[in-house]
């Protein structure tokens, strides 16, 4: 009997052993969670506005717009103990705006949190906000805000991501000079091309395209130079103009496309028939040609 009582009072001690064992170990995560919060950045987004709603996945910027961004940090470490007063915070964050590709576009904004907190600040986290101009000769596409923060007294890093839709122009990449985009128009301003390029004789013929593919110089110059010439429908030609315009810039940034402009006043009397507008294009810089042909009527 004696024996009984000894193997059940062993298993009652090992059980309770494994059940506080159990509560032990499922208790030990979410203490160490506690003591030891993550950096993390949250409240973040992209917006149309300063402190406005975050834009919806579908919503598209234009070339040429601001876009606000704003941001909290939370999980960062101050100076000093939990409860001491005087705490110092020492948060210092990076900012870039990132193109297609997730090359930096433009120059990074950098900034500092060293505020003061006290035990009643435990839950605080500091917002900061910033805004990017779009440059006016970027492509359509999938855009992006990158932030970086690093914790000094935490010894701790992050760094995320917010991408955005910018619509306006397509543009194909391409390794070496060209002309995307070409279309007859009926006047200068207007934003939709013929579907079919019929002129009267006597009119003026507007066309405009983008370049693209040209090599950079120091500051991102660009120097571009671009002619235009009219054939008859039989090949000879009828009018030609080698350096109809010249593009010359540098900015904070390497532009992926130039737009170009052309317009040819016809005579009343051409005659009717299948005319080409040839247009050359030259990088001064990258010491490169493009010619391309395009078909309009005079009716």
């Amino acid at each position: 009997m004696g024996q009984l009582v000894s193997r059940r009072n062993l298993f009652d001690g090992i059980l309770g052993t494994s059940v506080c064992a159990l509560i032990c170990l499922s208790a030990f995560p979410l203490l160490a969670s506690e003591a030891q919060p993550q950096l993390a950045i949250v409240g973040a987004g992209i917006e149309q506005a300063e402190d406005g709603p975050v834009v919806p996945s579908d919503f598209s910027f234009l070339p040429g717009d601001y876009v606000y961004f704003s941001f909290q940090v939370s999980g960062f470490k101050a100076s000093g103990g939990e409860y001491a007063a005087g705490r110092q915070v020492a948060l210092s964050y990076d900012l870039a705006l990132l193109d297609q590709t997730g090359s930096v576009l433009e120059q990074q904004e950098a900034g500092k949190i060293t505020d003061e907190i006290t035990p009643q600040d435990k839950n605080w986290a500091p917002k900061r906000r910033a805004s990017f101009l779009l440059p006016p000769f970027i492509a359509a596409g999938t855009y992006g805000v990158r932030l970086t923060v690093h914790d000094e007294y935490g010894k701790a890093d992050i760094s995320r991501d917010f991408p955005f839709h910018v619509g306006g122009r397509k543009i194909e990449p391409a390794s070496s000079i060209s002309i995307q985009n070409f279309r007859f128009l009926r006047n200068e301003h207007d934003s939709h091309p013929l579907e079919s390029p019929d002129y009267r004789a006597g009119a003026i013929v507007w066309a405009r395209f983008d370049m693209t593919g040209f090599k950079t110089g120091p500051k991102n110059a660009v120097h571009l130079q671009y002619g235009v010439s009219v054939l008859r429908p039989d090949g000879s030609v009828i009018f030609t103009q080698p350096e109809a315009a010249n593009e010359s810039m540098d900015s904070d940034y390497h532009p992926q496309f130039i737009p170009g402009v052309l317009s040819v006043t016809t005579t009343p009397s051409l005659a009717r028939g299948e005319y080409t507008m040839v247009v050359s294009v030259h990088d001064l810089l990258g010491k490169q040609d493009q010619t391309s042909n395009y078909k309009f009527r005079i009716e």
